[in-house]
């Protein structure tokens, strides 16, 4: 009887240890499967992110593109207005230098008549 006790004790330890341990590989699988999950949300949140750095490049370098462009264009139309400047001031002192021409021709002319007027 005592060894029928032992064995019935041994037989009750046996199914309770191979509860236990199914109750373990449910709880893994169960965590395994929670990790799986939350590693195929980082994974998605990770592409989406990318997806925005990579828009977000990709605006700024557009965004540096297009000031680039102002920046030549703002140049060129500088050196042209400069440029219009200085064929305009050439022009000027072109026209001033034929008017103190004119004005000392005149002086002299002028000269010559009063000359000519005293003479007589």
């Amino acid at each position: 009887m005592a060894a029928e006790a032992a064995r019935q004790t041994l037989h009750a330890q046996v199914e309770r240890l191979q509860r236990d341990a199914q109750e373990r590989d449910a709880a893994l699988a169960q965590a395994r499967a929670d990790f799986a999950r939350e590693l195929d949300k980082l994974r998605a949140d990770t592409a989406r992110a990318e997806a925005r750095l990579q828009a977000a490049e990709k605006r700024a370098l557009l965004e540096t593109e297009h000031e680039r462009s102002i920046s030549a264009r703002l140049i060129k139309e500088q050196d042209a207005a400069v440029r219009r400047a200085d064929e305009s001031d050439a022009q000027r002192r072109a026209e001033r230098q034929a008017l103190q021409a004119q004005l000392g021709d005149a002086r002299q002319h002028i000269g010559t008549l009063e000359g000519n007027l005293a003479a007589l």
